[in-house]
């Protein structure tokens, strides 16, 4: 699995605003005044990267100033940019970033392509039911990639490629089965989830739902976990909720 990465090319421009706006910040202590408002783009981080200020001083010094410069993205559907000076990209495309401070503006220009990710693993029955769970559909909930699905193939693996990074939902389902999900995975890295599926429990002839399963892959109908599955290699999982599934503290 490869990941993209950032590319970004960056072209400073400084200039000084014809009119001050209140300091977020104290003036440095020195005698040195302003002259030019400098930013500087660091190494990308997973979905974004750091800018960072630099006031330079008439003495020939700078002073830092990220974290007091009002930060602006100049195309907010492409990329954002925090009160720090962290920006979080969302689309590829080029944009400018603005940083002011006290009575001074710096630019800089940067074209971003946005890093994508996988979610990769393999699916499994619980045991005992040792079985290669081919066809499962593995789907995207929510998030920027929702409605994204693949199907498991003959090994039980699945592969979801080109995944934009944030917050997701994702599930499992097939025939058979009891649906698995997982909610709110930050994916902010090629990233390997391995679901773990129930059988789902069948109804005898009186109409009752079956309380576990046993070792042997039958099914048991007992509320008594001393007498469930005990002439059956004894008790492989509780069906949730049930008396089974509380007393063998398996709660899913």
């Amino acid at each position: 699995m490869v990941k993209t990465s950032l590319a970004l090319s960056a072209l400073l421009v400084t200039m000084a605003c014809g009119s001050a706006s209140s300091p977020t910040s104290p003036t440095p202590t020195t005698s040195a005044t302003i002259t030019s408002i400098g930013l500087t783009i660091g190494a990308s981080s997973g979905a974004g990267f750091q800018i960072t200020a630099r006031a330079a001083m008439s003495d020939g010094t700078s002073t830092d100033v990220t974290t007091a410069a009002a930060w602006e993205s100049l195309n907010p559907a492409l990329a954002t940019i925090s009160a720090g000076g962290f920006v979080t990209v969302i689309a590829a495309g080029e944009l400018d970033f603005r940083a002011t401070y006290q009575a001074f503006e710096g630019r800089v220009h940067a074209a971003v392509q946005q890093t994508r990710y996988t979610i990769s693993g393999r699916i499994s029955p619980v045991y005992p039911n040792r079985v290669l769970m081919s066809g499962v559909t593995v789907q995207i909930l929510s998030g920027p990639n929702a409605g994204m699905f693949v199907k498991t193939d003959s090994t039980g693996g699945y592969l979801l490629t080109g995944l934009t990074p944030g917050f997701l939902d994702i599930k499992a389902t097939v025939d058979g089965f009891s649906a698995w999900s997982l909610s709110r995975l930050q994916l902010s890295t090629n990233t390997r989830v391995d679901p773990v599926m129930f059988p789902t429990p069948p109804v005898n002839e009186l109409g009752l739902r079956a309380t576990g399963q046993c070792n042997d892959i039958s099914w048991t109908y007992s509320n008594d976990p001393s007498r469930a599955c005990n002439t059956r290699q004894g008790i492989a999982w509780g069906v949730c909720p049930g008396p089974l599934c509380e007393s063998l503290g398996n709660i899913r």
